[in-house]
Order: structure tokens, then C-alpha cells, then sequence
């Protein structure tokens, strides 16, 4: 394993073609790995736990803003498939990106099914990442109700407990992710993610918006930077996820100036800044 701060600097070159700056971070990308490196609150820990933070979020907001869970395992040996429902979602809860979605139990492949968890359980994702706090979270496999339709995702940015902006990810199934920005009155923003494809058209507003917007500023709980993400489905809101390093930390957008939109907003503390 190479050191952290070695990955995030060839990282960051890959993506950017320059020098990440650490002791001075101005874009959105430098704060988000200067927070990275600098910032290990416990706090983060706990709300990067997919399954701890369950019960953070009903003690914050209410459980009905919970998606059914329906087991959690400490190892994919654990596991009953007969006992499994008809249709479910299975994710470890120290981790980003891995999900096993299954629509149809009788068509589902559980040999293979089985090997994808089994390589959940022994990966290190810190070591895979960079991401510290994956390390600190032990190991489960959280059972949860899958949910119905072209699920899209509302992740809601905030900077010190302000809101910043929603992002909103559709077209999943295509295999190529479309990237839409909104303020807090549902206005489209000139903001797109670098090397993806621009949105054709405008989504429909979520009827229930500003309710999905008081709830996640709730569990914003003032971090220097924080993303809640929610779904919503048949008119009902559903807690996601929080995150702290969105994209691991390493997100391009097309300019600059809609680089500075979030990047502004980030304030680092003062007396910690420069390079760990």
C-alpha cells in the first residue's frame, strides 16, 4: 500500500494534469482531500457506517425515512438465500459503490452472487481508496427493501450546514450516468461533470422538494462538507446515504467557474490549514 497522501497526489495529477495543492486548497477536489487528511472526526465514522446510521438517522428525522432493512450479517456465510425475500438489495456498510441488487430471486445466479460478497468481506477499501474511515467500520452485510421504478438520486450538497445544491443521477441503466444540478428552487444550473453527458431536458420537480431538503439539512449537522443523499419513490421520501468524499474526493467539472461554485463555499479550518 502505497501512503495516503502519495495516492491522493497521482490521483489528483491523473485527473487534473497538475500538482495537487495541500497547503493551500482552493478547488473542490484539494478541500475535499485536505478534509481527508485532516479531518478524522468520529463523528464520520458513525454516519459512514450504512448500518449505524439507521438508528442516527430515526433519532435525527423519524424512521419512516428509513428504507426496510431486513437483516444485517456479519460475513455472506451467514447468509439464508431461501430466507431472502423475493426481490432485495444487499450492501456492506463499509464501503461506496458496491451493491447487490436482485429483482428476481428465482433467476438470481447465488453462486455468483456469493463470490461478489465474499470479495466484499476481504477487501480493505482504505487501502483500495484512500479512504480512512472504511477502515474504522466493522464489517456487515446490510438486507434492505429493494425499491420500485428508474430509481434516480437526489444528493443533496452542504457546506457548514448551508445548502449548497441537489445533484440529481439518472439514466443509471444505461450504463451512462447523466449529472443534473438544482438550486434550492428547483432552477437548473449551469454546473456539468467533466467527460460526462450533458442533461437533454430538465427533471421533474419532487412534490414533496422542500420537505427533502429540511430533513437533509438536519442531517447535515454543520460538517465542513457533507452530501445527503435520498431517493424518492411513489411520493415517499427515503434516506440513502451520507458522504464525505463524494467520488472519493477526485470530481472534475467543466470549468472552473463551476468548480468555485461549491469550492467557495468549503471553509477549511483556519488554524489547521496546510499540509499534513
Amino acid at each position: 500500500m502505497i501512503s495516503q497522501k502519495l495516492y491522493i497526489k497521482r490521483q489528483y495529477k491523473k485527473l487534473f494534469n497538475k500538482k495537487i495543492n495541500l497547503k493551500n486548497p482552493t478547488t473542490f477536489a484539494e478541500k475535499i482531500q485536505w478534509l481527508k487528511l485532516n479531518d478524522h472526526n468520529e463523528k464520520i465514522i458513525l454516519y459512514a457506517d450504512k448500518f449505524k446510521v439507521r438508528e442516527h438517522v430515526k433519532n435525527m428525522i423519524g424512521e419512516e425515512y428509513l428504507i426496510p432493512m431486513f437483516g444485517a450479517w456479519d460475513s455472506s456465510e451467514e447468509i439464508d438465500f431461501d430466507e431472502l425475500p423475493d426481490s432485495f438489495v444487499l450492501k456492506p456498510n463499509n464501503s461506496s459503490g458496491h451493491v447487490l441488487i436482485c429483482e428476481n430471486k428465482s433467476k438470481l445466479d447465488w453462486k455468483s452472487a456469493f463470490n461478489t460478497m465474499k470479495k466484499w468481506d476481504k477487501e480493505n477499501l482504505t487501502k483500495v481508496t484512500g479512504e480512512w474511515v472504511y477502515e474504522k467500520i466493522p464489517y456487515k452485510i446490510v438486507g434492505e427493501k429493494l425499491l420500485s421504478g428508474d430509481i434516480k438520486d437526489y444528493k443533496l450538497y452542504f457546506a457548514d450546514g448551508k445548502f449548497i445544491c441537489t445533484q440529481v443521477i439518472s439514466e443509471r441503466r444505461t450504463g451512462r450516468k447523466v449529472f443534473h444540478y438544482y438550486d434550492e428552487n428547483w432552477n437548473l444550473l449551469n454546473i456539468f461533470r467533466y467527460n460526462f453527458p450533458k442533461p437533454s431536458k430538465p427533471i421533474e420537480k419532487p412534490a414533496k422538494y422542500e420537505e427533502m431538503i429540511k430533513i437533509a439539512t438536519t442531517l447535515s449537522e454543520k460538517f465542513n462538507f457533507i452530501r445527503v443523499d435520498l431517493y424518492y419513490v411513489d411520493d415517499k421520501i427515503y434516506f440513502g446515504e451520507l458522504s464525505f468524499y463524494p467520488s472519493n474526493g477526485f470530481v472534475r467539472y467543466e470549468t472552473e467557474e463551476m468548480d468555485r461554485f461549491f469550492s467557495e463555499k468549503i471553509n477549511l479550518p483556519l488554524k489547521q490549514r496546510g499540509e499534513k
